[in-house]
């Protein structure tokens, strides 16, 4: 077969990796830049079948072919690595450098997407100054995706016959389904999984069978191939900064990058703007871009305050870093095709993967556990979830999630010493220190916590996102009713809810909870008011002041002081009102505009990230109000 002129391919590849690397340094400028990554899978799917040949299954082909897969992924992939792995072993605490060298090793295995499905790392949530190598997901993906190619390019070859076509429309079928959720298939993430991919590299495959099959075209098609090109070109670019409804977005930015890469291939060429010098430039740099963007914020991010400027730096940086990798390393590996004639740089890339292996499974050990000094030293070792329990795991209802979903360990029965713990996400810290240093072996733990719901009957449905707060919180009480709770904590994240509908209806709401509760007999009642409020998250921020400044100041400012005083005067008044016990964490941790971030006596910080209390701070409460 004749080489196809891949111009608009790669002009199509620069697109795809400048709408993720716009998307996360400048997220609202580009709201849907992550589908370049989709973009990438149909590409994936039309080249390699080009390279593969159909038709073709012995294992000197399929060897071959791995090896060149091999050669093009990993290379640049291991250099990336063993920078992660250096700039972590000299800057990252511990708990996150174990993470990093985590990640690593199943990334170097092609399997790291798996491991952030099981561990439910959220991609449009997570803190990427925990996560390096979270955009390494959709490499492992094309790794797992090359390693059964030779099998699927059975089944898709020309000679179908219909056994073979059923069962490719079933498993293309099952991939598209399982990725819309139609099909809910497991409990873990399917975002980052291979078999909810498998469809969008089948539209590659498919965009290379009708274009080996070009000479059977309809001419009309051939006619107007460049007004359809345009046309989708445009419509691909809307998908990339619109909201349309159910999954269309994607949907329609994978068909269309198959017909672009369809049709680029039938015209040997493409439209002008995929095919300048400048846009083919970022085309061959796009696998280097897109290895390095997210490690760079990663970088950035460990010694500044991310801001507009930090932005443009980045983006300065990522070119950089991919244009030495990619004319110093990348092509070094590009057209090998025996391994003794490119002995030398086979050696070096062992030696680099060795380094990255093994300082990747040493960080796993104790070896760098004490790298820095006093206090850094300590922040260094401090696990933010040091102390947490299943209740934490097993008694959070998510959003959208029935009450029907606690399980038993959440809810003790007929106990007069129950202590039930009620609230969104914050009751959690309390209801974990409760457990751990409660000295009355006859007071029990229950723990009934709602994302985004505040403990509050019959809740105006605009205070909160979650539309189950309600039904939610209707059944918490009458489970204190039914097993008769003489001990209920109230705690949220007061902050969130402090709109229009909560003063108007929000305060007085939670003040009729609070007295129904009363007649239902409850005997204590504990209200927890609003905690400090960070702008970033409170760990990342001291340790960051620990690496410029090698110090970790006990107070820093806060800028939500006077929003939280505000919240916390309306609870406060209710609460004297009511005659219920009363904290707020502000007057005991605060001072003006400063609060304090961590405990110096047993080195605890106050909050393991921008609010959420830690197991210690949290004890601090329960002793003001005597339940421990």
């Amino acid at each position: 077969m004749t080489n196809i002129k891949l111009t608009g391919v790669q002009g199509l590849r620069a697109i795809a990796v400048i709408a993720v690397l716009v998307f996360h340094f400048y997220p609202n400028s580009i709201p849907f830049g992550y589908l370049g990554v989709d973009i990438f899978f149909v590409i994936s799917g039309f080249i390699v079948t080009y390279i593969y040949g159909t038709n073709v299954f012995s294992l000197k082909k399929i060897y071959y072919f791995l090896y060149k897969r091999f050669l093009r992924i990993y290379p640049s992939l291991i250099l990336v690595l063993l920078f992660v792995i250096i700039i972590s072993i000299l800057f990252d605490r511990t708990e996150n450098l174990k993470k990093s060298g985590l990640e690593i090793i199943f990334s170097l295995l092609s399997v790291v997407n798996l491991y952030f499905s099981l561990f439910n790392s959220k991609y449009f949530e997570v803190d990427i100054t925990n996560n390096p190598l979270l955009h390494l997901w959709s490499i492992s993906t094309e790794m797992q995706f090359y390693l059964i190619f030779p099998l699927f390019i059975l089944l898709f070859g020309s000679k179908l016959k219909i056994l073979k076509r059923v069962a490719v429309f079933m498993i293309v079928s099952f991939s598209f389904l399982t990725y819309i959720n139609i099909i809910e298939f497991q409990d873990f993430s399917n975002y980052y999984l291979l078999y909810t991919r498998i469809w969008q590299f089948s539209v590659g495959i498919f965009a290379f069978y009708i274009y080996q099959n070009k000479n059977k075209l309809p001419q009309s098609l051939v006619r107007n191939w460049n007004p359809i090109t345009y046309f989708s070109f445009a419509l691909l670019i809307t998908c990339l900064f619109f909201q349309l409804p159910f999954y269309l977005n994607s949907i329609l930015a994978t068909f269309l990058s198959g017909n672009l890469v369809l049709f680029s291939a039938l015209n040997n060429n493409s439209i002008p703007l995929l095919s300048n010098k400048f846009v083919q430039f970022i085309g061959e740099l796009s696998y280097s871009i897109y290895l390095w963007h997210w490690v760079i914020i990663y970088l950035i991010k460990k010694f500044y305050y991310w801001n507009f400027n930090l932005s443009m730096v980045g983006i300065v940086l990522t070119f950089i870093f991919s244009y030495l990798s990619y004319n110093y390393w990348e092509v070094r590996f590009r057209n090998i095709t025996q391994f003794s004639i490119h002995r030398k740089y086979f050696s070096y890339l062992g030696v680099v993967l060795s380094a990255v292996f093994l300082l990747a499974l040493l960080s796993q050990s104790t070896l760098f556990s004490n790298r820095f000094e006093e206090e850094k030293q300590q922040l260094s070792n401090y696990k933010l979830r040091d102390g947490f329990t299943n209740l934490e795991k097993e008694c959070i209802l998510d959003y959208g999630e029935h009450f029907s979903q606690w399980p038993n360990l959440c809810k003790k029965v007929d106990s007069t010493k129950n202590v039930l713990f009620w609230g969104d996400s914050h009751a959690v810290a309390l209801a974990e220190a409760f457990e751990k240093f409660n000295k009355d072996e006859s007071r029990v733990t229950s723990l009934l916590s709602i994302s985004a719901c505040p403990p509050i009957l019959n809740l105006n449905p605009n205070i909160s996102p979650n539309k189950l707060c309600a039904v939610n919180n209707k059944y918490v009480f009458e489970y204190i009713k039914s097993s008769k709770t003489k001990n209920v904590v109230l705690s949220s994240r007061w902050y969130i809810y402090a709109n229009k509908e909560w003063y108007d209806s929000g305060l007085k709401s939670l003040q009729s909870t609070i007295f129904k509760l009363k007649e239902l007999g409850v005997e204590n009642i504990y209200l927890l008011a609003s905690s400090p409020e960070w702008s970033e998250s409170l760990p990342e921020s001291l340790w960051r002041s620990a690496i410029l400044n090698s110090n970790i100041p006990q107070y820093l400012p806060n800028q939500k002081i006077n929003v939280l005083n505000d919240i916390n005067f309306n609870l406060k008044e209710m609460a004297v009102d009511a005659k219920i016990n009363y904290v707020d964490p502000i007057e005991i941790w605060c001072d003006d505009d400063n609060c304090k971030t961590y405990n110096s006596m047993n080195f605890y910080l106050n909050q393991i990230d921008t609010d959420h209390l830690s197991v210690g701070s949290a004890a601090e409460i329960l002793k003001l109000f005597k339940l421990i």
